[in-house]
C-alpha cells in the first residue's frame, strides 16, 4: 500500500498502490487522494488490561515510526474492532499491526483487516 516506484504505469499525475487482490492477482493503482482513510478494522486484538465494552477514545498508531493519531476504538462481534481516526491516515495495509495508546501507555493493539465498509 503506498507504493509508487516501479508501477511502469504513465500518468498525468503519480499513481500509487491502493489495494492489493493476491486471489486475482490484481494491484490498483490511484492517487494521493484515494490512499486516505479514516477507519479501518481490526481483528485479533490484545489488551493490556480489560478489553473495552464500548467505544474507547486513545491515540493509534498504524506503523511503528508514524505519530500517534486521535482515533476512537468501537468493539466489534468476535473480538474485531472499528477504529475511527479524527484525520485521515495514509496508506491503511491490511496484514499491519494498529496499537492503542493513552498517555503514552499502551493500551492494546490487534492486527488490520482493512479500510471499515
Amino acid at each position: 500500500m503506498g507504493q509508487r516506484r516501479g508501477l511502469g504505469v504513465a500518468y498525468a499525475e503519480p499513481l500509487y498502490v491502493i489495494r492489493i487482490e493476491p486471489s486475482t492477482n490484481t494491484i490498483w493503482v490511484g492517487s494521493e487522494l484515494d490512499l486516505m482513510a479514516k477507519d479501518l478494522v481490526a481483528r485479533e486484538l490484545n489488551w493490556v488490561g480489560r478489553p473495552p465494552v464500548g467505544p474507547l477514545a486513545c491515540e493509534a498508531r498504524i506503523r511503528s515510526r508514524s505519530p500517534e493519531a486521535e482515533a476512537l476504538v468501537i468493539p466489534l462481534p468476535d473480538g474485531r474492532a472499528k477504529v475511527a481516526f479524527a484525520e485521515p491516515q495514509r496508506a491503511i495495509a491490511p496484514g499491519q499491526a494498529v496499537v492503542f495508546y493513552r498517555n503514552g501507555e499502551v493500551l492494546g493493539g490487534g492486527w488490520i483487516d482493512g479500510r471499515a465498509v
